[in-house]
C-alpha cells in the first residue's frame, strides 16, 4: 500500500503516519521545506523520518524548526512523506523495482520482476540481466 501525506508546520504541531494492522512502514521519501522555493529543503528530513518511522505500524513526529532546522526563514514549510505499508516482517527494503519486458510475437509480456533486492534478478547499476529468472 502506497501512502503520501503532507503536514504544514503552521497548521499542526505533529505529523502522524500509520499503516493498517499487520503492516509496517518503509519510508521512501521525506522532505521538510517548501518545494516551490529553490534550496528550501532540510537535509535531515529523510534520515529523521526513516529513523522514527521505518518498521513501525505508526509514528508521530513533532513539526518544529528545532527538530528539522529552518531551511528557508520566513516561508511556510511542510513535511511531505511517501511510504509503503508492507507486511510485518518484510526483511528487505526495495530501492528499485521494475519489470523485465520480453517480446513474444510482438506482444510484450512481463515474465519477471527486476530490482536491487537480493531476492530479485537484475541490478539498478548494471541493468537487467539478459536471462532473468521468473519470481
Amino acid at each position: 500500500v502506497f501512502e503520501q501525506q503532507r503536514y504544514y508546520e503552521h497548521w499542526v504541531h505533529y505529523a502522524e503516519f500509520a499503516c493498517p494492522t499487520g503492516m509496517a512502514m518503509q519510508v521512501l521519501t521525506a522532505m521538510f521545506g517548501a518545494s516551490s522555493h529553490d534550496g528550501c529543503s532540510a537535509d535531515s528530513a529523510q534520515q529523521l523520518v526513516t529513523d522514527a518511522c521505518d518498521g513501525r505500524t505508526e509514528c508521530s513526529l513533532r513539526l518544529d524548526l528545532s527538530v528539522f532546522g529552518d531551511p528557508c526563514p520566513y516561508i511556510h514549510k511542510y513535511l511531505q512523506v511517501s511510504y509503503l505499508c508492507v507486511p510485518t516482517g518484510t526483511p528487505a527494503r526495495y530501492t528499485y523495482i521494475g519489470c523485465y519486458v520480453k517480446e513474444s510475437n510482438d506482444i510484450p509480456i512481463l515474465p519477471s520482476l527486476e530490482g536491487t533486492d537480493d531476492r530479485l534478478d537484475g541490478n539498478l547499476w548494471t541493468g537487467p540481466r539478459s536471462d532473468p529468472v521468473e519470481k
